[in-house]
C-alpha cells in the first residue's frame, strides 16, 4: 500500500522470510499511481505500465519473476526477468507496478534485505511482527507511526550512520537501478508513507 507522507513518498515492502521492512523513497507521481491503483480506481487511458505489459504479452515474451538486486549510493538496482535470463533494467517502483500487473512474484537480494531493510515491528504494533495474525489488522494505524520514524529521516540519514547495528539502523534508499545477485522473497506488500 502506497501511503503518502507530506514531502516524501515512500513505498513499504515487506520480507516475510526475515520480517522486515525495505523503504524504497519514490516519487510524487509514482505514489499517485500506487495510490490509484490500491484504491481500485481506474483511468480514462492506459499507463506507460499497462502498455509496457501489453507490448511483452503481444511479443509473446514470458516474465519470470521481478528482482531488486542492489543499491547503490542510495538508488536501487532492479530488473525484470524474462524466460532465457533476459534482464530489463528499471525503476523499483515501475517493476513493483509492472510485476503485480504480471502477476509475477517479486525479489529482494538477501544483500538489499540486509543492508536497507528495518524490523517490521517499527510497522506493527504491540512489538509484534507483521506475520502475526492479530498485528495484520492494526497494521494501518501503526503506518502512521512508522510514517512519523520515516519523516525524521532521509535517505542520507542512513549512508551516513554506518556503526549503528543493522537491528538499529534501516539502510534506506531511493527509486533507481543497478545490479546484484541472491535473491530472497517478499510478498510485494506495498504502502506509501
Amino acid at each position: 500500500m502506497a501511503h503518502p507522507p507530506e514531502d516524501d513518498p515512500v513505498l513499504l515492502l515487506h520480507d516475510e522470510e526475515g520480517n522486515r521492512i525495505i523503504p524504497i523513497w519514490i516519487g510524487v507521481a509514482e505514489a499517485a499511481l500506487f495510490a490509484a491503483r490500491d484504491s481500485g480506481s481506474s483511468q480514462r487511458r492506459p499507463s506507460m505500465h499497462e502498455v509496457f505489459v501489453d507490448g511483452i504479452e503481444l511479443a509473446g515474451q514470458n516474465a519470470l519473476r521481478g528482482q531488486i538486486t542492489g543499491v547503490h549510493e542510495g538508488v536501487f538496482i532492479a530488473s525484470l526477468v524474462f524466460e532465457g535470463d533476459i534482464e530489463v533494467d528499471m525503476r523499483p517502483s515501475d517493476l513493483i507496478l509492472i510485476a503485480d500487473l504480471l502477476e509475477v512474484p517479486l525479489y529482494a537480494a538477501r544483500e538489499v534485505v540486509d543492508a536497507v531493510s528495518v524490523p517490521a515491528r517499527m510497522v506493527a504494533t504491540n512489538g509484534g511482527s507483521l506475520a502475526d495474525a492479530d498485528e495484520v489488522n492494526s497494521v494501518e494505524a501503526s503506518v502512521e507511526e512508522f510514517a512519523e520514524f520515516l519523516d525524521s529521516i532521509d535517505a542520507d540519514y542512513f549512508a551516513n550512520n554506518p556503526g549503528e547495528s543493522r537491528e538499529d539502523q534501516g539502510v534506506a534508499g531511493s527509486d533507481g537501478d543497478d545490479g546484484a545477485d541472491g535473491v530472497a522473497g517478499t510478498n510485494g506488500d506495498k504502502e506509501d508513507s
